[in-house]
């Protein structure tokens, strides 16, 4: 039995019931009429912008992305050295 919603094909081998799935398929889509709905997403606070900046005002800030950049550059050369 092969099912999609509200539509099913019911048949003794696999062909059969794509078959019959098939031909209800093409009977909806005879009558079938398309909708636009238009609907607004959901407000949702990004959780990022919490965090966002609060390291601007640190004193060891730049000492950190220096940190961050060596370390990406390393990770860069060993996977060139592959």
């Amino acid at each position: 039995m092969l099912v999609l919603p509200d539509c099913q094909g019911l048949g003794n081998t696999e062909t059969e019931a794509i078959e019959k799935l098939s031909e209800s398929l093409q009977t909806r889509l005879k009558t079938a009429k398309i909708v636009t709905l238009e609907i607004e997403a959901p407000k949702v606070e990004n959780p990022w912008l919490k965090i966002a900046g609060m390291f601007k005002d640190d004193p060891q800030f730049d000492e950190m992305l220096e940190y961050i950049e060596e370390y990406r550059r390393e990770l860069d050369a060993d996977n060139e050295a592959r």
